[in-house]
């Protein structure tokens, strides 16, 4: 019972935070762009059953986006390529891009804007 009740507020609240995102046209999600091309959550969950806040391993991204050399390639038209890191190397793909809510600049940590 106590599960039912769990899957229906979380069910509740992905659409809510879907219909305040169409509602205020904030930037997609991750997941929103994956949906849009046909994916579901299973296609990189890799599970039946997706726990809150469970994240998607690098290996999983680099699978379909990768290897990260080529990421690095195929960004390189950007004003500053995020994936040619000089701190980290390859950063985990979780640092930046999180499937459920915006992506972030997680250099702007450090290099504020001018």
């Amino acid at each position: 019972m106590v599960v039912k009740i769990f899957g229906v507020l979380l069910s509740l609240l992905l659409v809510g935070v879907l219909t305040a995102q169409l509602l205020f046209a904030a930037a997609p999600f991750s997941s929103d762009k994956h949906i849009k091309t046909g994916l579901n959550c299973h296609s990189c969950h890799e599970t039946e059953k997706v726990v809150a806040g469970a994240k998607v391993g690098m290996g999983k991204c680099l699978s379909c986006h990768g290897p990260y050399d080529k990421l690095v390639k195929r960004t390189d038209n950007l004003i500053l390529n995020w994936h040619e890191n000089p701190h980290y190397g390859e950063l985990d793909c979780n640092e930046c891009h999180h499937g459920h809510r915006a992506d972030e600049n997680t250099c702007r940590r450090c290099h504020k804007k001018p």
